[in-house]
């Protein structure tokens, strides 16, 4: 756990109940490795989600993202601020965005957006220093690096309850723990 007086790492996944999370707002929003049912979350609207999003929201400072949320996010965001998700995106427009790559060639257009991962451990320190509240918003390979490295703070499962298919997880075990809870009773797990 982060002891000292410091910002921290907010990992935020939409999951399904055994532990899918890639893809689930657009119907061609993560589509990598013939994943054939992107928007699988939209289609199970629930009047207690966008609440519980907004109030997730109000701390976030900065985002730290991996590569390809980056993307996903860089061409949606800048372009919907008005409207029912209008509030979110002035919000993911204004903060710093932290952008995990490997590729020092990859541009980042979006306003606001820094690369990082040469040291992550020093990198992540040094958001702690600046921000109180730096969230990781779905980026499942990017999550496993931070769990595995022990590099987050605490870590908020939505669970929607719907059945998957083979997909990238967020967690490496078969069934997530942290995330067998319906999205009203949201999961909380804390590094130790």
């Amino acid at each position: 756990m982060n002891d000292h007086a410091s910002g921290r790492i907010l990992i935020d996944l939409f999951t399904s109940l055994d532990g899918v999370a890639q893809g689930p707002g657009g119907t061609d929003e993560d589509t990598s490795g013939g994943f054939r049912f992107s928007g699988w979350q939209a289609g199970y609207p629930s009047s207690g989600v966008g609440p519980e999003i907004e109030k997730g929201m109000r701390g976030l400072d900065a985002l730290l993202l991996g590569r390809r949320t980056y993307d996903i996010f860089a061409s949606y965001w800048p372009h919907h601020t008005e409207g029912e998700s209008g509030d979110i995106g002035t919000l993911f427009n204004r903060v710093p965005k932290y952008v995990a790559t490997r590729d020092a060639d990859l541009a980042l257009d979006w306003d606001g957006s820094t690369r990082v991962g040469a040291d992550l451990a020093a990198e992540t320190a040094t958001m702690r220093a600046a921000h109180r509240e730096v969230h990781v918003i779905g980026s499942i390979d990017f999550v496993h690096t931070l769990l595995a490295e022990g590099l987050f703070d605490e870590q908020t499962c939505g669970c929607i309850r719907c059945c998957s298919v083979p997909a990238r997880r967020c967690s490496t075990t078969t069934r997530c723990r942290a995330c067998c809870a319906c999205w009203r009773r949201r999961s909380r797990m804390r590094r130790a």
